[in-house]
C-alpha cells in the first residue's frame, strides 16, 4: 500500500476510531515516515490526535510528495540535509524529487557536482 493510500484510508475515519483500533499503528508509522523522518513518535493518545489532525491538514500532499521522491531518476551527492541559504530551506536527500532538483539546477541553487546522476529532463 503506498502513502497517499494509508493515509487516505487513515483519514477515511474518525480520530477517536483511528486511536482505538489498529489503525493507530498505521497512524504512527505514517507520521514517523512524513514528519520524523523515520525517527520514533510518541504514542499517547494526546500526540495521536495530534498527528491524525496534522495528517488531515497537509498529510496528502506530504505523501504524494514522498511517492515522488521514491520513484524519482536524480541521486544527491550528499546525504541528510543540504541547506541553500538563498531560499531559507532546507532539502532532504531522501526526498528530493527530479523536479524540484531541476528547478534547482536551473535558477543556480545546485550545481551538476552535487548530483551522482542527474534527473531526467
Amino acid at each position: 500500500m503506498t502513502l497517499p493510500e494509508l493515509v487516505e484510508e487513515i483519514l477515511s475515519y474518525d480520530v477517536g476510531e483511528v486511536i482505538a483500533s489498529p489503525l493507530s499503528l498505521k497512524l504512527i508509522s505514517v507520521y514517523s515516515q512524513l514528519y520524523l523522518n523515520g525517527r520514533q513518535p510518541r504514542w499517547c493518545g494526546e500526540c495521536q490526535k495530534k498527528y491524525y489532525y496534522q495528517l488531515k491538514k497537509d498529510g496528502m500532499k506530504k505523501a504524494e510528495h514522498a511517492e515522488k521522491a521514491k520513484n524519482r531518476t536524480c541521486q544527491p551527492a550528499w546525504n541528510g540535509l543540504k541547506f541553500i541559504p538563498q531560499l531559507a530551506k532546507h532539502f532532504n536527500s531522501a526526498l528530493i524529487t527530479d523536479d524540484e532538483a531541476i528547478k534547482l539546477l536551473n535558477e543556480g541553487h545546485l550545481q551538476e557536482s552535487n548530483f551522482v546522476k542527474l534527473p531526467d529532463g
